[in-house]
């Protein structure tokens, strides 16, 4: 079988390379929009957070309005519809698995019905719950998650340097009468999407699940490994350094945390 983030990861290429060819042409176009938006939208029903990357095809498409307020407040029924849209595979499968594997309620992850189903398995098997970060884990998968870490540090510190980059992930709403309409693969704005969907998900790993679990967090996305190739390719012998680092780190702790596991069996 695939594992699930494979093929995640693979819906996320698909539906990003849609926005990526259209910005080569100009502002996000309308089919282009929608078309990213069905491509992504898939990724509910391989990940719960699939509906995440969502937030992809919204900001491109708000660029297009953002010359002024007004323009960007009238786009709210159809980002709303977007979002309710993007959610849906995910409500599906909670709904199928539910019809599925709750005949009656005698079972204890059947009495809250579907929508409680997925995060009943996720807080009892996994302890995925606000305040959850440690748990009972072992302190190695405080290490485990270290190599990530460091290179969400350096990816920040590359794109979060000087006041202008901060405003930047607001400049929908701080710069009305300064369209940021079509931004090119080479410009700045095309990294904004990846700074907020990173702090979104790393606020999610430090907050909700495991140490161990932010790698499988990030590993589903494209824009870290798109980083990564970036440090290899374009920075100096420190950005080459770091990739090493994380890449022998990982097989490394890996290997410590599944003797540990077994060690403790």
């Amino acid at each position: 079988a695939l594992y699930a983030e494979s093929l995640f990861f693979f819906i996320q290429v698909a539906g990003l390379s849609v926005i990526y060819f259209s910005l080569r042409q100009g502002p996000l176009s309308l089919s282009a929009f929608a078309l990213s938006v069905a491509v992504l939208s898939t990724g509910g029903f391989v990940r719960s957070n699939g509906f995440l990357s969502i937030g992809y095809p919204i900001y491109f498409h708000l660029a297009k309005h953002s010359s002024s307020l007004l323009k960007l407040l009238k786009q709210t029924p159809l980002i709303l519809f977007t979002i309710l849209f993007s959610v849906l595979p995910f409500v599906l499968v909670s709904i199928r698995a539910y019809r599925d594997l709750c005949p009656s309620f005698e079972f204890e992850y059947c009495k809250n019905g579907p929508f409680a189903f997925y995060s009943f398995f996720q807080k009892r098997d996994w302890q995925v719950a606000f305040g959850s970060f440690t748990g009972n884990r072992s302190p190695l998968y405080a290490i485990y998650m270290l190599p990530c870490l460091a290179v969400l540090l350096r990816f920040y510190s590359q794109n979060l340097r000087k006041k202008a980059d901060f405003r930047r992930l607001f400049g929908l709403f701080l710069s009305p009468g300064a369209s940021l309409a079509a931004p090119t693969p080479a410009g700045a704005d095309l990294v904004v999407p990846d700074i907020w969907l990173s702090l979104l998900l790393l606020g999610m790993g430090i907050t909700m699940v495991h140490f161990n679990t932010i790698t499988r967090l990030f590993s589903g996305f494209p824009f870290f490994f798109m980083f990564l190739g970036e440090v290899y390719t374009k920075s100096h012998e420190f950005g080459r350094k770091l990739l090493r680092f994380w890449a022998f780190a990982f097989q490394a702790f890996s290997v410590v945390v599944v003797v540990n596991n077994y060690m403790s069996l």
